[in-house]
């Protein structure tokens, strides 16, 4: 019997899926609350079924496209009510897709639970905000949390790049312009530079991947600025060291120099079980305050984490503490949050 994405996108949502994962010569895997399991009632899907699902996501060009560069981004959209964040790729030969479900809602940041302390950082007029995590942390929700805050609270031109766009924004007291990689522009660095054109107040970059990238980055905040983006880092301080690998080493002293001036913030998130079954964010949020900057013009990574241990009343948190307060609401079972932090 031959099965639809249809059928199998309608028994992930029946299961709640954040993801779905289809592989040629393999069972049907989706996550749910973090963990992946089969569904063993559609057995094996064979590499042809594969490939005329994918075939049905792209059009001729992104097909033979694909082919060629032999994995693609995109979204799709198969009703108003549902919306996905897809890769196709190849595996051992053959196609592969993994899509993320995307909620059809905004969450507010209140709904979220991220620091008060972060919409203090969504008034400046210039500087860096980064949002890191692993993937499948929440990262994409929180984002488009902070743009919607924005949207309400703030009168400016917001500039999206992203990969793909996950959710649409339409316009309350800013203009949003919303860039997609590929179809609306061929690179985040080149959408940067023609975003100094563009009359923007605030540029969103959908993720920090390369060293073109930051340098983009960087000059924006130097020239008065707000940029936010996304980073694939597990702490703060790791964020800090794998921005430092995109460059040489002779260059690290004046790259720490450069970000520390131009960094507001690092909100780092992940995503651990409650008592209900369900999930929620946890966070751990770096405030550029005077010791982290003077740390970072130093070199002295170390001492970025321990700042953050030891400012809580200047509205910095570690993971741990945002444990402590998960559990003192009932919220969360420290000992499983705890887990996914060490």
């Amino acid at each position: 019997m031959q099965i639809s994405l249809k059928q199998i996108l309608a028994a992930a949502s029946q299961a709640n899926a954040s993801d779905i994962h289809i592989a040629s010569g393999e069972k049907v895997a989706i996550r749910t609350v973090g963990d992946i399991c089969f569904l063993e009632s559609f057995g094996v899907i064979t590499k042809e079924a594969v490939q005329e699902i994918v075939q049905s996501l792209l059009d001729e060009k992104t097909f033979s496209l694909l082919q060629t560069q032999k994995e693609h981004d995109f979204s799709y959209s198969p009703s108003e009510q549902h919306r996905y964040r897809c890769n196709v790729f190849y595996r051992r030969g053959m196609l592969s897709l993994s899509m993320r479900a995307i909620e059809k809602k905004l969450l507010t940041l209140e709904e979220i639970g991220t620091p008060e302390k972060i919409q203090d950082l969504l008034l400046k007029k210039q500087g860096l905000i980064l949002l890191s995590g692993p993937a499948g942390s929440g990262k994409s929700t929180t984002m488009a949390a902070m743009l919607d805050w924005i949207n309400s609270n703030r009168t400016d031109h917001i500039i999206t790049i992203e990969d793909p766009i996950e959710y649409y924004l339409e316009n309350k007291n800013c203009f949003i312009s919303q860039r997609e990689l590929h179809s609306d522009t061929k690179s985040f660095a080149n959408s940067l530079r023609a975003a100094m054109r563009q009359d923007p107040n605030i540029i969103v970059i959908g993720e920090i991947r390369d060293r073109e990238t930051m340098e983009a980055v960087l000059r924006l905040c130097n020239t008065g600025h707000l940029v936010i983006s996304t980073i694939h880092t597990s702490s703060a301080s790791q964020t800090i060291y794998r921005i430092l690998s995109m460059f040489p080493q002779e260059q690290h002293k004046i790259i720490l120099s450069q970000f520390s001036e131009a960094l507001l913030g690092i909100l780092n998130q992940r995503l651990v079980p409650t008592k209900d079954s369900g999930r929620i964010a946890i966070f751990e949020l770096l405030l550029a305050n005077h010791a982290v900057k003077n740390a970072m013009r130093n070199q002295d990574i170390a001492q970025v984490e321990n700042t953050i241990a030891t400012s809580s009343t200047e509205g910095m948190l570690t993971f741990k503490n945002h444990i402590e307060q998960l559990f003192a609401q009932g919220k969360i079972d420290p000992i499983g949050a705890l887990a996914t932090i060490e």
